[in-house]
């Protein structure tokens, strides 16, 4: 019978660790694909992927629809800018405050979120 000596068991223990870094830094790679995958998706699929998946408010939904309209106006390089953030800001403002542009907004957002039609 062989004896595991306290050093047999940090260099297990150490091991076991670098195992799990391994599969942590592995799922990472995966998620950040994933994620790059997502963001070079037209804007629009991007708001109707989270549409359909029902795990965004109406308020988020109709931000992220205000943002990717704008976006595909004026381009995606704009997206990341303050200014742009806050235009989005101000449009979304003006659509929720006004009642039939806030049915209309309301009801683009109920459409993105039905299967497409083949």
């Amino acid at each position: 019978m062989t004896r595991i000596s306290n050093v047999d068991q940090i260099l297990l223990l150490i091991q076991a660790h670098l195992d799990r870094l391994e599969k942590s830094k592995k799922s990472s790679r995966t998620d950040r694909s994933r994620r790059a995958a997502f963001a070079a998706r037209p804007p629009l699929e991007r708001v109707r992927e989270l549409a359909a998946a029902d795990s965004a408010s109406q308020s988020e939904l109709a931000r992220a629809l205000i943002a990717a309209l704008l976006a595909q106006e004026f381009g995606n390089e704009l997206a990341n800018d303050i200014r742009f953030q806050d235009l989005i800001d101000r449009v979304n403002d003006a659509l929720t405050a006004d009642e039939h542009a806030s049915a209309l907004l309301a009801s683009a957002i109920g459409q993105l979120a039905e299967p497409a039609e083949r």
